[in-house]
């Protein structure tokens, strides 16, 4: 039952949960549930209503889903679909397009190009007949395309004549993902009364798309550019369910140059709720050669985190329970550039392993679940945001004969580390004397570690094996060791290049982010009681606009420094904060990942959560809450990650306003007449 507390919200938690149930035939299915929890733990849902689903209270439509179509930007051309058979003649759309129209088609019209646009862009037509106001609509060509099997060499001649009537150069890739979106009628509304034949069920396997298909596929012309098509067309296979068409093209692909792993990301996100679990981890292993190539970058990170999530939800559709908790287990871990565990995956894994009236499943499913929290509680810190907070709360609501009350609290305005709820102590954020000495001892040398690490390949060649800025490195220790210690160390080139014009290749480029720089060393003066010292690392590069305006400044107890243009800023910060001592600050915008994932690489895991709680107590970011007005975040007096005491969880959950690692909202989560609770008690550290 969801208690009646002042700090909890007056609206019933949302929930929105995909859950896998048997059909009388004992075969898995989905069902899509939506409703709201209310007193009682009772749940008013809907059934799955397929093509279109109520979602949170609004129409969804399965085609509406596919990314966004290029078929309005193409100018100077009309698509018509036309069919030799008058069963398949649209009337709603001969009704509204005029008769001069009409007039150049041969067929029967089936769809028109200018329709969709029409229904995806209601302010660029006249909503009555759908009369184009462009005058380049009005005077381009009709291209019409008849609903029937095309050859390769008739496609051709349709992708050469598309915009042929405009003056703008429309490039091939565009033209065959405009082409595609056309004839899948990508985000196109349909409605009972607004319907044309695209909107008949496996529309894509009819003749027409799977020509064209075909031509993306064997064309010779399109082997370079087909891939973005593909993906696209990928997307919309998923979205229809239909994971036999999905693994033909996945075969017609795999031992090709244009099979990357973006593309292998697309098909195992296509297969993830079909029961192809062997196909998908087939594809992952070509993704995984891909990632190992390319380790290091970015993108490549992001999209090898996302298929292994992909790999996660098709082994709970599996059943494969085993394999899901171990990559759930290294998501949580890994955290592949910062990204959080999805919510459609934490969703399905709650539901999945959620209550039973099975004892022993249920104290499986428990311990699973607990054991999930308490991972992520470690390395992820916090739930990603209010969706996923749902499911949490849904999954401890399900529990029968527990009584669980959830309250919530803005932890921002809390001054000492205690749970205003319940009295327990919390975990604080700042460290121990004996952790900051260990930090001091072992994390300072993989950070100067750190400060070298690009050095060597660029520059060390060039200067025949010596480190090239010795000296600058050698001032910058000693000016620490003399005008140190610091109260604020500010990353500097983080705050001057986010304010700064970068269009402008003159020095003046800098000026907007000194000014900017200058609000921030005012801010945080004004908020000290004390006159502070505040250390500003910089650049050589900077260092003429930095004088100019460190003249202007007229703040006592600022120094500003400048290190050679090809060293780690970052280390120079963090370097210079630690040495300061424990009551120092760092002001940054920046999350610091890759120094996370390097200390975590380094040292271990001990030595990487010493790291985060270094750097979650000791952070501080600035804000611009409107043009031109900033403000100043300071850390919170509670770690910031889920903890347990007991019977009793705080789960700190991400809302729309929160940066990097800190969440503002936590959700207390007890047991209704709980007698364990008590002030004073130890909080266990997960």
């Amino acid at each position: 039952m969801l208690p009646a507390l002042g700090l909890i919200r007056r609206n019933a938690w949302n929930f929105h949960a995909s859950i896998i149930c048997k059909n009388s035939s004992g075969a898995l299915f989905d069902g899509d549930w939506h409703g709201k929890l209310w007193d009682g733990g009772s749940i008013t849902s809907k059934p799955k209503v397929s093509p279109r689903m109520v979602m949170r209270g609004r129409r969804y439509d399965v085609k509406s889903s596919v990314v966004h179509s290029l078929t309005p930007m193409i100018r100077g051309t009309l698509l018509v679909l036309t069919s030799p058979r008058k069963a398949d003649k649209s009337h709603w759309i001969t009704e509204h397009i005029k008769e001069d129209f009409l007039t150049r088609i041969n067929g029967h019209v089936v769809a028109s190009s200018m329709v969709d646009c029409a229904a995806m862009n209601p302010g660029i037509y006249d909503s009555k007949n759908f009369t184009p106001i462009h005058p380049k609509d009005t005077e381009g060509q009709v291209l019409e395309i008849t609903n029937k099997h095309h050859t390769l060499e008739e496609w051709e001649d349709f992708i050469n004549k598309y915009a042929g009537g405009s003056r703008l150069p429309y490039n091939r890739n565009v033209k065959l993902q405009a082409m595609l979106d056309f004839l899948l009628g990508s985000k196109v509304q349909f409605t009972k009364g607004i319907t044309d034949i695209r909107f008949r069920p496996n529309w894509h396997r009819s003749r027409l798309v799977q020509s064209f298909i075909n031509y993306v596929l064997n064309d010779p012309r399109n082997s370079e550019i087909l891939q973005p098509t593909l993906k696209k067309y990928v997307n919309y296979l998923g979205l229809v369910h239909d994971p036999s068409e999905v693994i033909r093209i996945y075969k017609h692909i795999k031992d090709r140059p244009i099979f990357s792993a973006f593309l292998a990301m697309e098909l195992c996100e296509s297969l993830k709720n079909s029961k192809h679990l062997d196909t998908v981890l087939e594809i992952s292993r070509h993704n995984v050669t891909h990632y190992k190539a390319w380790d290091g970058t970015k993108k490549i990170s992001e999209v090898y985190g996302k298929t292994l999530h992909h790999i996660a939800e098709c082994a709970l559709r599996n059943n494969k329970f085993e394999l899901a908790i171990n990559i759930v287990s290294v998501l949580l871990k890994k955290a592949y550039c910062g990204t959080p565990i999805r919510t459609s995956l934490l969703e399905r894994f709650l539901t999945t392993f959620g209550y039973s009236e099975d004892e022993e499943i249920w104290r499986r499913n428990r311990q699973v679940v607990e054991n999930i929290f308490n991972v992520m509680a470690q390395w992820q810190g916090h739930v990603s945001g209010q969706e996923s907070m749902d499911n949490i709360v849904h999954w401890f609501q399900s529990i029968e004969n527990e009584q669980w009350k959830f309250a919530e609290m803005d932890v921002t305005t809390l001054k000492t580390p205690q749970c205003p709820i319940t009295g327990l102590d919390l975990i604080p954020s700042k460290l121990t004397p004996s952790e900051f000495d260990v930090l001091k001892g072992i994390v300072l040398q993989v950070i100067m570690r750190k400060l070298f690490q690009n050095l060597h390949v660029e520059t060390m060649s060039k200067n025949r094996g010596t480190f090239p800025y010795t000296t600058s490195v050698h001032n910058f220790l000693e000016y620490i060791m003399e005008h140190g210690p610091f109260d604020v160390v500010i990353d500097g080139l983080n705050v001057v290049y986010l304010g700064s014009n970068n269009r402008n290749d003159r020095i003046e480029r800098f000026d907007n982010g000194f000014r900017e720089l200058y609000k921030v060393v005012k801010l945080l003066k004004s908020k000290s009681r004390k006159d502070i010292k505040i250390l500003i690392p910089l650049r050589d590069h900077m260092q003429k606009t930095g004088e100019k305006f460190r003249n202007l400044m007229d703040i006592s107890n600022v120094h500003m420094f400048y290190v050679g243009n090809h060293i780690s800023d970052d280390s120079v910060l963090l370097y210079a904060s630690i040495c300061s001592g424990p009551h120092c600050y760092f002001l940054s915008r920046d999350l610091f990942r890759d120094y996370k994932q390097f200390v975590h690489d380094h040292l271990g895991p001990d030595s990487a959560e010493l790291f985060y709680k270094y750097q979650r107590s000791r952070q501080i970011k600035v804000y611009e809450r409107r043009k031109g007005h900033l403000s100043i975040g300071r850390p919170n007096a509670v770690d910031s990650r889920i903890q347990k005491n007991g019977d009793v969880w705080h789960f700190p959950y991400k809302t729309k306003g929160d940066a990097g690692n800190y969440a503002r909202q936590w959700l207390c989560i007890h047991k209704t007449g709980d007698r364990s609770a008590r002030k004073g008690s130890k909080v266990e550290k997960n």
